[in-house]
């Protein structure tokens, strides 16, 4: 996400906070309702317990994946998802199948933005897009298009995403296939060029 994007940390995490809190707590219709929901929470079972993000084989939103930002700290906040390589125009995929739960441009500093709804208070958030596919509401199939990446909410063109686990940020690179970095004879530098792909 681009500097300008965390020149808020804490607007944007109660913002966004707040938007999946009230997707999954009080459902999609309360929330665009009223500003007042009342949260209920559920209580599992232990056999019942929704299964982590880890668990649903998310794959990643782009047929080729460069990591740019990492999840974690950072000097002005901290970076809840990853930030990946991604000119303008570039198809960006639904990582699971699922449920639209957002679709607009509403949260500052994330731009044009999906949000969708997976099994077990999994979402997964795509930023930044400049065009969107898809509206609130809609189900959407493992590996459909939803949107084409851009640089709404951010200096450079990227793709930010992230996975959460109820209103909690969870790093993409745990409980996604692991990106393998080759070497690229070719281009020579004093940065090593790689190519990644997903295995």
């Amino acid at each position: 996400m681009g500097k300008e994007s965390m020149r808020a940390p804490s607007e944007i995490h109660r913002a966004f906070s707040a938007l999946v809190i009230f997707a999954f707590l009080t459902g999609c219709s309360t929330f665009y309702r009223s500003h007042r929901p009342t949260i209920q929470a559920t209580v599992y079972r232990p056999a019942d317990r929704p299964p982590h993000a880890s668990q649903l084989a998310l794959k990643w939103p782009l047929s080729q994946v460069k990591v740019t930002s990492k999840y974690g700290p950072r000097e002005q906040g901290f970076h809840d998802g990853v930030d990946l390589r991604a000119s303008i125009g570039t198809p960006i995929y639904a990582s699971e199948s699922g449920l639209v739960i957002y679709a607009e441009q509403k949260v500052r500093g994330y731009g044009q933005m999906v949000v969708l709804q997976h099994g077990g208070h999994v979402a997964t958030v795509y930023a930044h897009n400049s065009k969107l596919l898809v509206h609130r509401g809609q189900k959407v199939e493992r590996g459909q298009l939803i949107a084409y990446s851009g640089k709404s909410g951010a200096k450079s063109p990227h793709l930010h995403f992230e996975v959460r686990q109820g209103v909690s940020s969870v790093d993409p690179v745990t409980v996604l296939p692991v990106v393998e970095e080759r070497f690229n004879p070719k281009k020579r530098s004093k940065r090593h060029k790689v190519t990644l792909s997903v295995r």
